[in-house]
């Protein structure tokens, strides 16, 4: 019996670029080049203001994804 391989699906329109996306990247892209500065100058108050954007990157795109703002889920 040949074996058959089915072609896999086709991805979502919109290719995970959605607001929950976006948010959630720049959340962290800030966060990042704020804990950099603070390893830079040695400021640890700019440091823990990053590392809390990072976590609120997280918080706000799982609360966006919620909302309905992120990718559909595949069914």
């Amino acid at each position: 019996m040949p074996k058959t391989y089915l072609v896999p699906p086709a991805p979502p329109q919109n290719e995970g670029k959605t607001v929950a996306a976006w948010v959630f990247s720049a959340f962290v892209l800030l966060g990042s080049v704020l804990i950099a500065l603070a390893m830079i100058t040695s400021q640890n108050t700019l440091l823990i203001v990053g590392l809390a954007s990072v976590l609120l990157a997280l918080v706000v795109g799982f609360v966006l994804r919620a909302a309905g703002f992120g990718q559909k889920a595949k069914r």
